[in-house]
């Protein structure tokens, strides 16, 4: 299954509008990406000419876009929309239930809390989402992302509706939903974990649905801020029909540091467990009821 971006129109504005306004609030005036592209430089400076002059090609062009991110973000018209800070579009459940700002349900999902955060939500973005849409259509995918991402971030918000300290950010909601509505079309994929250890999709997915069910139950009392699991596993090869789609074993790699990672930070760096559940659950929800003969299909895959 090949792909375009001129294919897949919701997915791609999604996926860069997300990194950019993800970057706007990490980095606004370019401070970390200045610095890490003064280090490259640094790097590069004693290697061979030929790569002095790739990577300073590279890198020359990375200046631009650099400038031109840091001239838009801010512009006058960026700068009224966006507010000070990325906690002002945080999902708060008190805020959303008692001062109405229902718009955190959406906008939640485009912000994040560090670029670790956002790179591995993009790679599962990337290796799910894009798919998805060019097999579905735009619209049928609109539905399935934003439907998890507001739904599912409604419901985690009622169930925590006591909870002034709780706090979540991140699209991993919208993704847990597209990644079960993926499954449930390739319930066959046969994903990795740790590396070592190869499971079906729909185990997979059943597996998810119970740890992020009953890792939610302690979580909805205590401040958290939201990351993100299903980097931990990542698809090698899945098959449904005639059709054979193939991921790197980047998204293997990535997805377990990631998971390491979160287990190293763990006083820090909450996972939004809750979050996770009802967004998969309304993926699956979703998918279903707009193709409803999926479940046949399903049950032929799977038994």
């Amino acid at each position: 299954m090949q792909w375009h971006f001129i294919e897949t129109p919701i997915a791609t504005l999604t996926f860069f509008i997300t990194i950019w306004i993800s970057h706007y609030f990490l980095d606004k005036f370019h401070q970390k990406l200045d610095h890490g592209l003064y280090m490259l430089k640094h790097w590069i400076a004693d290697t061979w000419l030929v790569l002095r002059w790739i990577f300073g090609a590279m890198i020359w062009v990375l200046e631009i876009l650099s400038k031109l991110i840091l001239m838009l973000n801010t512009s006058r018209a960026v700068t009224s929309v966006m507010p000070a800070s990325r906690e002002a579009w945080m999902l708060n459940p008190w805020r959303v239930i008692q001062e109405r700002q229902y718009h955190l349900l959406l906008t939640h999902g485009f912000i994040h809390n560090n670029y670790l955060h956002l790179i591995f939500n993009m790679l599962v973005f990337w290796f799910f989402a894009f798919p998805l849409e060019k097999m579905l259509g735009s619209l049928t995918f609109f539905l399935i992302y934003y439907g998890s991402l507001v739904i599912g971030a409604f419901i985690s918000t009622y169930r925590k509706r006591f909870n002034q300290g709780y706090r979540s950010a991140g699209a991993s909601g919208a993704l847990s939903g597209v990644l079960l509505a993926f499954i449930l079309y390739f319930p066959g994929a046969t994903l990795l974990l740790f590396f070592i250890l190869p499971m079906k999709a729909w185990f997979f997915a059943l597996l998810f649905l119970l740890f992020s069910f009953f890792a939610a139950r302690p979580e909805r009392e205590r401040t958290l801020y939201g990351g993100s699991s299903q980097g931990a596993f990542a698809p090698i090869s899945q098959q449904w029909a005639t059709v054979k789609y193939k991921f790197p074993l980047i998204g293997t790699i990535a997805g377990n540091l990631r998971l390491a990672w979160l287990f190293i930070k763990r006083k820090s760096a909450f996972i939004d467990h809750e979050g996770h559940f009802w967004g998969a659950v309304c993926g699956l929800v979703i998918a279903v009821l707009l193709n409803p003969a999926v479940l046949g299909h399903f049950w032929e895959q799977v038994f």
